[in-house]
């Protein structure tokens, strides 16, 4: 453990500043790119020959979302070469989604996925900064991915990014990594997770990655199979848990009855764009920003002065700055351009700064992902905050929510739909929650006494929210159900629980 201690330090200690790293990684990523149809139409030789190549990178080249970038990845699936990134691009990820949301394609080339595994390599180098047995190197890590049974489309294949991943791990380490390979090939989630029941007292389990919920779900089948009194019955040697994707806050309570040895939680921010930033240690006030890893930053302040309430940026050439500029608790909209061969592209999330050297980030929600119908301006994180608060006041657990916003007779209100599986009053946990929200945030308490009059709990069981997904068929180790529904998806989710009697 000492090792790992000392090597992470040393490579801490030699690591140049983040602004240095990015200026690096921006010439280099403009280097490689200029002879593609991408680089050739905006003229990166001509921006690189500038006084101010990232000055006149923002000024020539637009802000870009997934629709702004998709007919030049539609070029390359069909097989053309040198669109946004040099070569010709194997493998696309379908974005994870969320309920009812359609798929993207993600271009993953072979720079991003180089790019994806020296990140690995970081995350497991840093746990040595961690209180942890130094026999966690010798144990087995299980991956709650995407299959890796991959869609062949003739010019490139398609599938989750975590299923891509595995498919490209290195030889050396398939031999720690579970589910096996004829397991992680089965297309179907409900198929994946009965094998792995199945055989999961061969494994000797280290680590675990995954989202949450489906993390839950593993555990609750293996603990009933097996009449397990904690998943340490079975996996005596699990200390770790990487999780991503959604806030873990709502979980925590919930996964730890299902511990009796401590399990080490660790955050990662893995996207289907690539691997942006790890936490680097067990005291850091968040994940800290990857600077040299085949991605170059921006950030727009999150405010009504640069975006619309739908999350989109009034002018495609608004201002942005640079890590070099960012301030400390500050919500910025993050921007990205990639070795993958996306180029100033918004990818849909909210960050906040609690550290500046290095750059420590927390992710305080999605750009349309915000409930702010009246001026409100609740983020992801409030709620987050809000309902895990809201569960330690009443001694509950409320492991999944998500909320939405009405209106009725000219007044606004929101319906939150949270997970309870203990009979809980839904009055008192709307009490609550409205308490901790007004002391959260500033703005909701005024619009909670103006044009904010409504405010509606319903409670049903956890299962409920996996159900619908499967229903939608969204199910999977990837898939999140989002936090903030907007009006017509949040009807469906209503009709479904109508159907079930579980909401008038």
């Amino acid at each position: 453990m000492k090792q790992g201690v000392t090597l992470g330090s040393k490579i801490k200690a030699n690591r140049p500043p983040a602004v240095i790293q990015q200026q690096k990684v921006f010439l280099k990523l403009l280097g490689k790119a200029k002879g593609t149809s991408f680089g050739r139409k905006y003229d990166f030789s001509d921006i690189l020959r500038s006084n101010d190549p990232e000055l006149a990178f923002r000024q020539r080249v637009p802000l870009s979302d997934y629709d702004g970038m998709h007919p030049w990845w539609r070029r390359a699936e069909a097989g053309e070469y040198d669109v946004t990134w040099p070569g010709r691009v194997k493998y696309f990820a379908l974005s994870s989604g969320t309920s009812g949301a359609p798929s993207k394609h993600i271009p993953i080339t072979n720079a991003m996925l180089k790019a994806i595994r020296r990140a690995s390599i970081r995350q497991l180098v840093s746990l040595g900064k961690f209180n942890l047995d130094p026999t966690i190197y010798q144990k087995q890590t299980l991956t709650l991915s995407g299959s890796t049974q991959l869609q062949n489309f003739g010019h490139h294949f398609r599938g989750d990014l975590s299923g891509i991943n595995l498919k490209e791990l290195p030889l050396y380490a398939r031999a720690f990594n579970k589910p096996e390979r004829k397991i992680a090939e089965a297309a179907d989630w409900e198929e994946r997770l009965r094998k792995m029941v199945q055989v999961a007292p061969k494994w000797d389990i280290g680590i675990v990655a995954g989202v949450p919920a489906w993390l839950q779900i593993l555990i609750e089948r293996l603990e009933t199979r097996y009449r397990l009194d904690s998943i340490h019955d079975l996996w005596p040697n699990l200390q770790v848990y990487l999780h991503g994707g959604v806030a873990i806050g709502p979980y925590v309570d919930t996964l730890k009855t299902h511990f009796t040895r401590p399990v080490t939680f660790i955050e990662t921010y893995l996207a289907s764009e690539g691997f942006l930033a790890l936490q680097d240690g067990p005291d850091t006030t968040g994940m800290e920003l990857l600077s040299n890893n085949g991605i170059y930053f921006e950030f727009i302040p999150f405010t009504e002065e640069y975006f619309n309430d739908d999350g989109k940026p009034h002018d495609p050439y608004c201002p942005t700055i640079s890590v070099a500029d960012i301030e400390k608790g500050k919500n910025y909209a993050l921007v990205i351009s990639t070795c993958s061969g996306a180029w100033r592209y918004l990818i849909g999330d909210v960050v906040r700064f609690n550290k500046l050297d290095p750059p420590e980030l927390v992710i305080d929600g999605r750009t349309k992902h915000f409930l702010s119908l009246c001026g409100e301006h609740l983020s992801v994180d409030n709620m987050t905050q809000g309902v895990v608060l809201t569960a330690k006041d009443l001694g509950i657990q409320l492991p999944e929510f998500t909320v939405s916003g009405f209106s009725k007779d000219g007044e606004y209100g929101h319906h939150w739909v949270i997970a309870n599986d203990s009979g809980a009053d839904p009055h008192l946990v709307q009490q609550r929650l409205d308490v901790h929200l007004s002391e959260l945030n500033d703005d909701y308490p005024v619009e909670r006494q103006h044009a904010l009059k409504h405010m509606k709990v319903t409670l049903v069981p956890a299962k409920t929210f996996n159900q619908y997904l499967a229903h939608m068929g969204k199910q999977g180790g990837q898939v999140k159900f989002p936090r903030v529904m907007k009006e017509p998806k949040f009807k469906e989710w209503l009709d479904y629980l109508r159907g079930r009697g579980l909401v008038d």
